[in-house]
């Protein structure tokens, strides 16, 4: 069946408020500087798809000898139906997840990594302050109640039978990922190739891992350019990952090869701040018509990055869906890393 999406009319006046508050930030005055750019290595907090595997496009890079420690926390909220002829999906809750990833420089060419995430989904007590918000500003509440703030929901129905029904939270560690990249310097920029496996460290019941071995291998080109007389580093690439584990608690097949996508964009606006602005696009990852499952993803992120000195850095940001039930309404992010000499 083709499927037909578009950007949800409802979300463009609360992605175009939150873009004129981040952007505001660019009046403060920039210098001609290159600073560092780092990607945003967010993920689709959609408690139902964010145990399945993607690949890495990421530019984290570790010197030869020297260990790269960062850390990253996520807190998702969210709320969707989704009903078909057939199908009914709903999700209704708040994901928190922390990622811990240790990378080391091999070469100048090569770096090994490890990382996991720590997961928890269930109630959440941003359901006021969004309904609030939106209230306020007058935007579409998106089949949001009042009187089901703060609840936990998941489910899932065909052909007018409940396969799935969980309102009790979770939480535990996810699969550990075993990566190595090479980075290749080009005329245009430098090229990151990254191959990864996921080992099911986490509980498939409880959505924290995938339930088998997943393998991806991504490749992403960081490169520069001139605006304004100011540097503007822009990044983009591509992923595909495969899953060997169906996901059967759901009731619901999936598709084993999914693909990514990452495009962003980064603005110095001092010797020690930046902007940033990324989208992140995954593909359809079960056979459903419903939107919260069937659907592609698609997500708007706005981040400033602090750089302390050469060697670490903070990254704050927020992040919008731009494909309405996919992924969360909206995810807050704040990461930190500190490169170790050896």
């Amino acid at each position: 069946m083709t499927h037909h999406f578009s950007l949800t009319v409802s979300r463009l006046p609360r992605t175009l408020c939150l873009t004129t508050i981040v952007l505001s930030v660019s009046l403060v005055t920039a210098h001609a500087v290159q600073a560092k750019s780092q990607t945003l290595d967010v993920h689709n907090l959609n408690p139902l798809i964010t145990n399945i595997a993607t690949a890495a496009l990421s530019d984290h890079w570790a010197d030869p000898n020297r260990l790269l420690f960062s850390t990253q926390y996520q807190l998702a909220n969210y709320f969707a139906s989704s009903f078909t002829a057939n199908d009914v999906a709903w999700v209704d809750g708040e994901t928190h997840r922390l990622d811990v990833a240790l990378r080391y420089g091999l070469s100048e060419q090569w770096q090994a990594g490890i990382s996991f995430p720590l997961l928890r989904h269930g109630h959440g007590f941003l359901d006021h302050f969004i309904f609030n918000f939106h209230d306020t500003l007058g935007f579409p509440q998106g089949g949001r109640k009042s009187h089901l703030n703060d609840q936990y929901l998941l489910a899932y129905q065909t052909h007018e039978t409940t396969v799935y029904y969980n309102d009790r939270a979770s939480k535990g560690i996810g699969d550990t990922k075993l990566q190595a990249t090479h980075r290749a310097l080009l005329q245009t920029g430098e090229l990151f190739t990254e191959f990864a496996i996921e080992l099911p460290t986490g509980d498939k019941y409880k959505l924290t891992g995938s339930g088998g071995t997943d393998v991806s291998l991504g490749s992403l080109l960081v490169s520069h350019t001139t605006l304004s007389n100011q540097v503007l580093t822009w990044w983009g690439g591509l992923g595909l990952s495969y899953s060997n584990e169906k996901l059967n608690h759901l009731g619901v097949n999936s598709w084993p090869l999914a693909i990514n996508g990452r495009l962003g964009f980064g603005y110095p606006l001092s010797d020690q701040w930046q902007l940033k602005i990324q989208t992140d696009m995954t593909s359809a990852h079960y056979h459903s018509d419903t939107k919260v499952l069937g659907f592609p993803s698609l997500q708007l992120h706005l981040a400033t990055t602090y750089e302390l000195d050469n060697n670490q850095r903070w990254s704050a940001g927020i992040s919008e869906d731009l494909i309405s039930k996919s992924s969360p309404d909206v995810t807050f992010l704040v990461s930190y890393e500190i490169g170790f000499a050896l």
